[in-house]
């Protein structure tokens, strides 16, 4: 009896002095990408969006799916490193300052490498041997560090950019669009980020438009964060895009299929923030999957002129307040056309979530909001913070929560599509019937033969021509709601059509 009770006194105290000792966290091999120069943007808020030397872009688990690609090596140093979580965050995060509403980008990293504590030779490539990660120091950047980038950023708008400008008037430089592709076999580049780092740039005096092509060889686009559309200087020539080419692109049914991004794994962070004028970002699906609460899966901010069409946008199994919300901050021209957004939810009801948000704070949005369908929002499928001078049209929403338009949007309603905020059946909140199936894991958002949205729209053939399939709508008549054009299906039995 006495030895039983020594052993369970040995016990107790080892057990009280293990509990005591922190766990050690795990390490994962990664690449690790580094920029190697100082890249000055046009004005101060191109530049914080631009990386400079010492900034690590991307850090991706090294699997199958992640071999830098040829592309990579020309413009990046990458290492191979054994990290934690922790540290791989700590490379990773953004410096921006200030509320939701006025934040600011301060700098494209908040810390920099030391490459010179790596104890290899720093140049762009593939680098042969795995980094010690007790030689991978980061410092967080100073105020000189950002007064530097200033001076670059001047000298560059002043005296280097008038010089290219002149000299591409004596070569007579023509536009160019470069296509790149992501996420496909023998790719240009292994994400999205990667792309946007690497391409975005002075795209005016370059006379260049940017053109991401995403597949969907490897299944699924997983992010830990946002990923940032924001560093070029722009115009409605000259762009950042990113689509799906046919044959990799989405059903229109709902999330699942085609190119798509997904962030499962970063709480309180979305999948993609545009703050870029005249971004350009179609054909692909945008989810937030991960159960963690989160702000918005898509961002719009501080920028104008940006086209988000034919996508389908959902947060299934989250806390998500809004589907795309849209910080305005005095700016407009955007265009929102065929997107799908739906279960944009609140699980325990705490929160108000939309679709939709416009958040100005300046009351003057001046937005075109077309053929969108909306289904699911535990509160407004769309809604405005301010005066909304945007032009609304065939928009559909069903299972809208509270209401399905805020009385902003229904009182400069100009077209079918929002007319009642009350809940009531009407073309803003119609049964589940309109679409052929609204069953959890099955949805299919194409209208149902006989919906009542079926010929019950607008004809804006002038303004766009195709539904979120890339099916043609009418040039004339009367055109469908939504973001689906119903065609209907071959009669059973029906002789094959000769052309």
């Amino acid at each position: 009896m006495k030895k039983a009770l020594l052993i369970m006194a040995f016990l107790m105290v080892c057990g009280s002095a293990f509990s005591q000792i922190e766990p050690v966290e795990k390490t994962k091999d990664y690449w690790v990408y580094v920029r190697l120069e100082d890249r000055s943007g046009v004005t101060e808020s191109d530049d914080a969006g631009r990386s400079k030397a010492g900034d690590v872009i991307s850090v991706l688990p090294v699997s199958p799916q992640n071999i830098p690609s040829a592309t990579e090596k020309r413009s990046y140093m990458i290492f191979k490193a054994s990290l934690t979580k922790t540290k791989r965050s700590e490379m990773l995060e953004i410096w921006e300052e200030g509320t939701e509403e006025n934040k600011v980008t301060k700098a494209y990293r908040k810390n920099k490498l030391d490459t010179s504590k790596l104890g290899v030779t720093v140049k762009k490539g593939l680098v042969s041997k795995k980094i010690d990660a007790t030689k991978i120091e980061t410092n967080i950047k100073t105020q000189t560090d950002l007064n530097v980038y200033k001076v670059k950023q001047i000298a560059y708008a002043t005296l280097g950019r008038p010089l290219i400008k002149l000299a591409n008037i004596i070569t007579r430089k023509a536009w160019a669009e470069t296509v790149s592709t992501i996420n496909k076999t023998g790719e240009d580049y292994n994400t999205l980020a990667l792309w946007e780092d690497d391409k975005d740039g002075d795209l005016v005096t370059d006379t260049r438009q940017e053109t991401a092509e995403c597949y969907d060889d490897d299944g699924e686009m997983t992010i830990s964060g946002f990923i940032v559309i924001n560093g070029s200087t722009t115009n409605s020539s000259y762009y950042m895009k990113i689509t799906a080419p046919v044959g990799e692109r989405h059903d229109g049914k709902r999330y699942g299929t085609g190119a798509r991004l997904a962030n499962n794994t970063n709480k309180y962070q979305g999948v993609l923030s545009i703050q870029d004028d005249y971004t350009v970002v179609e054909w692909l699906g945008i989810a937030w999957t991960t159960a963690y609460y989160t702000i918005d899966v898509v961002r719009v901010r501080s920028c104008s002129n940006t086209t988000f069409q034919n996508n389908i946008v959902t947060a299934p199994t989250s806390d998500a307040t809004y589907g795309v919300i849209l910080y305005d901050n005095s700016v407009s021209g955007h265009s929102f056309i065929n997107n799908l957004i739906y279960d944009v939810g609140d699980s325990d009801g705490s929160r108000s979530t939309k679709c939709l948000y416009f958040l100005d704070y300046s009351n003057s949005h001046t937005n075109n909001v077309y053929n969108n369908t909306f289904y699911n929002c535990y509160s407004y499928s769309i809604t405005s913070s301010g005066t909304d001078n945007s032009t609304y049209s065939n928009n559909l929403a069903t299972e809208c929560g509270a209401s399905c338009y805020s009385s902003n949007i229904v009182s400069n309603q100009t077209t079918s599509g929002a007319s009642d905020t009350t809940g009531t059946a009407g073309l803003d909140n119609l049964t589940t019937s309109e679409f052929v199936s609204v069953i959890s894991g099955s949805e299919d958002f194409h209208l149902a033969s006989g919906a009542t949205s079926i010929g019950a729209g607008t004809n804006l053939y002038s303004t766009f021509t195709d539904d979120i399939d890339g099916d043609t709508r009418p040039s004339s008549g009367a055109w469908d709601i939504g973001a689906d054009e119903f065609v209907s299906a071959a009669p059973s039995g029906a002789p094959p059509q000769i052309w």
